[in-house]
């Protein structure tokens, strides 16, 4: 019976350093395992930054201007006053030409262009004669 005693609480002392050696193994798993979260933690956060500073570039980039676009047609008094909302005066004399086009007007060239605001859409505000001074 005794010798049966040392055989067990050999057997426990076995099993003691292995659970022992098990536990020093899930804490240095666990250690790994918070060591990556957090970079992956930090790694979001910077992309998430980066993503909403390109955003806002984005906007920055793309405000747009208020402009006045004087055309004349093939009469004095056959000329318009557009107000337009565009990136640039390229894309402002587009939107013109188009709607002149648009509208039969091939011929009216366009005059003046003149920025008036920033804005943030692109469109043709409003269309109006232009009144000579007589």
């Amino acid at each position: 019976m005794i010798s049966e005693l040392d055989s067990l609480k050999k057997e426990e002392q076995k099993l003691l350093v292995e659970k022992k050696q098990l536990q020093d193994t899930l804490d240095q798993l666990q250690l790994k395992s918070d060591i990556i979260t957090d970079k992956r933690s930090r790694l979001l956060a910077e992309m998430k930054r980066n993503f909403v500073s390109k955003q806002q570039n984005r906007k920055r980039q793309s405000s747009h201007k208020l402009f006045s676009i004087v055309t004349w047609g093939s009469s004095w008094t056959d000329g318009l006053v557009f107000t337009v909302m565009a990136e640039n005066d390229a894309w402002a004399k587009e939107l013109v030409r188009q709607w002149l086009n648009s509208k039969g007007r091939e011929n009216h060239r366009i005059d003046k262009v003149m920025t008036l605001a920033f804005r943030d859409v692109r469109a043709i505000i409003n269309v109006g004669a232009q009144l000579l001074d007589v």
